[in-house]
């Protein structure tokens, strides 16, 4: 199967994942989770315009040097920082199809919708998000999500 298959199918995926997604839906509660401060206008405006991820790998110039947000698979471990577009591509280490990902150092860890107290340290808190759909909110330059600022679990 060649790559552009292969992305056609990742994407169809991940269109199927973002519309069937709870928080999309409206629900409230449950397994979401915010990491940060509240939200800006700017970023209540970013979460209502997401970026397709499928988007930002293959015409990365489009969006360089843009805040957005985007959704994806997170892998956050240590040699293997990245947002996949499915677990599938994680699970393979696909990295053709993800984007690199590093966290904002100065962002503020709140409680989570669902009640559940995050961890104080970063790391640990961020540890939380490993092998979980997300929908990040930060700064794309081609190849990478930098100075993420928000962190939203997504079942």
């Amino acid at each position: 199967m060649n790559k552009l298959a292969i992305v056609l199918l990742l994407s169809g995926i991940f269109v199927i994942a973002v519309f069937t997604s709870p928080y999309l839906a409206g629900a409230q509660g449950g397994k979401n989770s915010i990491w940060s401060r509240e939200l800006t206008a700017l970023e209540r405006k970013a979460l209502t315009d997401k970026t397709p991820l499928v988007s930002l790998i293959s015409i990365p110039e489009k969006y360089s040097g843009k805040s957005l947000a985007v959704e994806g698979y997170l892998h956050n471990e240590y040699e293997d920082q990245r947002l996949y577009l499915s677990k599938e591509a994680a699970d393979h280490h696909m990295t053709d199809y993800a984007i690199g990902v590093s966290f904002a150092k100065n962002s503020l860890l709140l409680q989570a919708v669902s009640n559940e107290i995050l961890p104080q340290d970063r790391d640990q808190a961020l540890h939380k998000f490993d092998k979980k759909y997300v929908l990040l909110t930060g700064q794309f330059s081609p190849g990478s999500l930098s100075n993420v600022t928000r962190i939203l679990e997504l079942e």
